[in-house]
């Protein structure tokens, strides 16, 4: 089940979370969203983020993740663009 939406520094965030599940997880890729998302070169998918109380905060919790490794990454990452 599709969650949370936004992007961030020119990458867009999709969080999943299962029916009922408290598992973070997280799907990035560049650009602005397309539901050809699959067929993208730069994508990267973030799994078992952590178990939270809830879903929102499941969902929140993958955001302030990807987030966080995004910042920490860009370097890595701007030669891909």
């Amino acid at each position: 089940m599709i969650g949370a939406y936004c992007e961030y520094r020119g990458w867009s965030i999709s969080t999943t979370v299962g029916e009922g599940s408290t598992t973070a997880s997280a799907v990035i890729f560049r650009g602005a969203f397309t539901f050809d998302e699959a067929k993208r070169k730069d994508r990267f998918v973030f799994s078992d983020l952590g178990t939270c109380g809830n879903s929102a905060i499941a969902e929140k919790v993958a955001i302030a993740w990807v987030k966080k490794w995004l910042d920490e990454n860009e370097h890595a990452l701007s030669y891909r663009s």
